[in-house]
Parts: structure tokens; sequence; C-alpha cells
């Protein structure tokens, strides 16, 4: 995705709308409000950024520690895959353009 995306570029995936088509459909609202927090009694009693910041990290970390451990149990990893093409054909088996072996030692 580019950096500004004011240069994005329509495709099968991406559409850019109008805000008069965006209106045009059923239900729309683009109505921005916050969220309130029925939780806190009181909102000018709020906890520091800092802490607020932390608590944020905090949670990210705990999520990220989750989708490592999940990651590891995936199936198969790119270099399993590779191990597997070249238990199949070795390094210095020759191909259509010769063999990895002579190229690695060439270059």
């Amino acid at each position: 995705m580019p950096a500004d995306r004011s240069k994005r570029v329509e495709s099968e995936r991406f559409h850019a709308f109008t805000y008069d088509e965006l209106m045009a459909r059923d239900k729309a609202n683009l109505d921005i409000t916050w969220l309130r927090d029925d939780t806190l009694d009181d909102a000018s009693n709020l906890p520091a950024p800092g802490v607020l910041a932390a608590e944020i990290v905090e949670e990210l970390e705990a999520a990220l520690a989750q989708f490592t451990e999940l990651a590891a149990t995936l199936p198969i990893s790119i270099d399993a895959m590779y191990a597997d093409a070249y238990d199949e054909h070795p390094i210095s088996e020759p191909g259509a353009w010769g063999d990895l072996a002579s190229f690695r030692s060439a270059t």
C-alpha cells in the first residue's frame, strides 16, 4: 500500500467511494462518536496517559506472545518446504540452467 493513500489505485479489492455514494446506501452513518466506558464513575479521574500506555503495551505483548505460540504450531515453514524440495532434487542435480552448487561456488 502506498504511504500516500491518495495515490492508491482501484483494484478488485479496493474501490474509492464518494461521499454521495456512501450516503446513498441504506443505514449510512458517518457520525464519529466516542465510546463511553460505563465502568468509569468519574471521567475526570482517569489514569495518567503513561499508565494507559503501559496497559496498552502489556495487552499488546500478551497478544504477541499468544500469536508467537500459535505460529510455532503451524504445520510447515518455508525452510521445511525448501528442505523437502532439496531432498527430491539435490542442489548438485543439474537442471535446465545448470546446477545450483556450481552457481553458488562461482559467486
